[in-house]
């Protein structure tokens, strides 16, 4: 998933398709059905598209381009043709096969021109789009993806960015325990959509914990052969409800199952998961914001991919 800053970024610095693919995946993400299909035409071009009057106008706005019309010994003809639009046509094409044209140019054919023409002159005649007018049309795009995307926010103002849930079903073996962990990662969006981020960072480090715990249940002999695991005075590995979040983390990375940044990383979100006890809060003089959550959440969620 894409976030809105990493949509923004790239309308400002990247080539325009792999502006759209971000856009989509960010639009589908966040129930910005208009905009995830605007998208998906510009990227696979409009050919063959049903349109109304009113969308093929729309389109037509930002899509057309000035051309040097050409006759089969690449002489220039300025002539008048009935239908005006065929005279500055828009390209249908995806903005990637657009792009593929930056260097050199591209040559339209129309098929209505070129009767008039077999007519008129005796001769067919071709469409020079130039490099200027193709990197024209790119940026007139780029500025229509950059409006629709603005004019959508509004209406979600206070709506932060949803985090996708993982595929728990992969991750746990228990099926109560599936829709455990999938129903606290709803109810820890909507707790960072009300910005209650205390509430949405306890509720992140128990999904962890859950998932970490149910690893090492599922794989006795390597957890408690790890010499991470705790044990009681004699030696002997402790029950697994007795396992504490920093002991599940030091097991799980020594057993292979959680990348060495990915356990530091996890410490931190204990760390934060332990301020469910208000002493703590009160000793630390840690405020919860939305960017210790946003934070939280990436941890958590690479964690688990």
């Amino acid at each position: 998933m894409y976030s809105l800053e990493e949509v923004n970024n790239s309308l400002e610095n990247e080539k325009l398709s792999d502006v759209l693919y971000k856009m989509e995946r960010f639009a589908k993400t966040q129930g910005f059905t208009e905009i995830e299909n605007w998208c998906s035409l510009e990227l696979n071009g409009y050919e063959g598209v049903d349109f109304s009057d009113d969308e093929r106008s729309a389109v037509m706005k930002y899509r057309y381009v000035s051309v040097d019309w050409k006759n089969t010994l690449g002489q220039e003809i300025e002539w008048i043709h009935p239908e005006s639009y065929i005279l500055n046509p828009p390209i249908w094409m995806g903005i990637e096969d657009i792009e593929g044209y930056l260097a050199e140019g591209l040559i339209l054919i129309n098929k209505k021109v070129n009767e008039t023409a077999r007519r008129v002159y005796g001769s067919e005649m071709k469409a020079i789009v130039s490099t200027e007018q193709i990197k024209s049309l790119l940026e007139r795009i780029r500025k229509q993806a950059r409006r629709k995307l603005h004019d959508a926010l509004p209406r979600t103002a206070t709506k932060k960015i949803t985090y996708p849930a993982p595929d728990f079903a992969i991750l746990v073996s228990d099926t109560a325990l599936i829709g455990v962990l999938s129903n606290r990662w709803a109810e820890a969006n909507l707790a960072f959509e009300a910005g209650a981020y205390l509430a949405t960072v306890i509720l992140l480090g128990s999904i962890l914990e859950g998932v970490l715990l149910d690893k090492v249940e599922q794989n006795p002999a390597l957890a408690n052969g790890s010499p991470k695991s705790p044990k009681d005075k004699l030696g002997k590995p402790l029950a697994y409800r007795d396992w504490k979040l920093q002991h599940l983390i030091e097991v799980c990375h020594d057993c292979g199952w959680l990348k060495k940044g990915h356990k530091d990383f996890s410490h931190v979100v204990r760390d934060y998961r332990n301020f469910i006890h208000p002493n703590k809060e009160r000793q630390e003089g840690i405020t919860f914001d939305e960017s210790i959550c946003k934070i939280v959440w990436e941890i958590v969620s690479a964690s688990l991919r």
